[in-house]
């Protein structure tokens, strides 16, 4: 009986830590683009999900809360922020899990393409160095290495708020390409007028609470088996 319990509790335990893995931030691949503070191409992709911006080229979206970056909407410094966070709401197309939500085009309803889903986002970026501003009168380039976490909660465009199909964390690495420009300056300093954070790629693995299951459901099995045949 003892040995029972024993069994029943590892096994509780095993789901148990299993949710708990399945909350662990998504590892993503794909890229941010911003030009200034506005989010102009995005893309998320991982086993769970491949969302991407529903009319490139066509819309870009701004922060929930308009406010003066450094080196975006302002002159920079010597250096570019080591920090940088974007909150807003920006219209998708693609696939979250067995579900496809293409960007809709109706005649009836807009002139304009409408996205197949609204995405709440919290985008942080942090670089692994600090960032220096080029010298010069020349508009040039630099490539920095950063880390990414982000939020993102999903729902249809035509459905109720309340029906969510995405809300968990991604996190990701990779490279940035941040343009500078003397272009409108008042003051001869440079600014960023466009900067793109490039994920690095992400090889397809199972999902950690698979790995969980499998690695201890195993063991569970054959003791279970063991003790039904004696």
């Amino acid at each position: 009986m003892r040995r029972a319990i024993t069994i029943g509790v590892f096994a509780l335990g095993t789901l148990q830590a299993a949710m708990t893995a399945v909350a662990d931030p998504l590892t993503v691949s794909g890229f941010v683009s911003f030009h200034m503070n506005s989010l102009t191409d995005f893309g998320f992709k991982n086993d769970r999900l491949d969302l991407h911006h529903f009319a490139p080229g066509l819309s870009a979206f701004v922060p929930l809360e308009a406010v003066d970056l450094p080196c975006l909407t302002q002159p920079c410094g010597n250096q570019f922020p080591s920090t940088f966070q974007w909150v807003g709401r920006i219209g998708a197309s693609g696939r979250v899990d067995a579900d496809v939500f293409d960007t809709i085009s109706d005649e009836a309803l807009s002139d304009d393409p409408i996205p197949g889903l609204v995405v709440g986002t919290s985008l942080d970026f942090a670089f692994l160095q600090p960032v220096s501003v080029p010298p010069g009168p020349v508009d040039t380039s630099v490539v920095a290495p950063f880390t990414f976490r982000g939020h993102l909660r999903a729902f249809p465009t035509f459905g109720s708020p309340a029906t969510v199909v995405f809300d968990g964390d991604v996190d990701a690495r990779g490279t940035a390409s941040i343009h500078f420009t003397r272009a409108d300056s008042l003051n001869g300093r440079p600014r960023a007028d466009d900067v793109t954070f490039a994920f690095d790629e992400v090889a397809a693995t199972p999902e950690p609470a698979t790995w969980l299951l499998m690695g201890s459901g195993l063991p569970l099995l054959a003791l279970v088996r063991r003790r039904l045949a004696a």
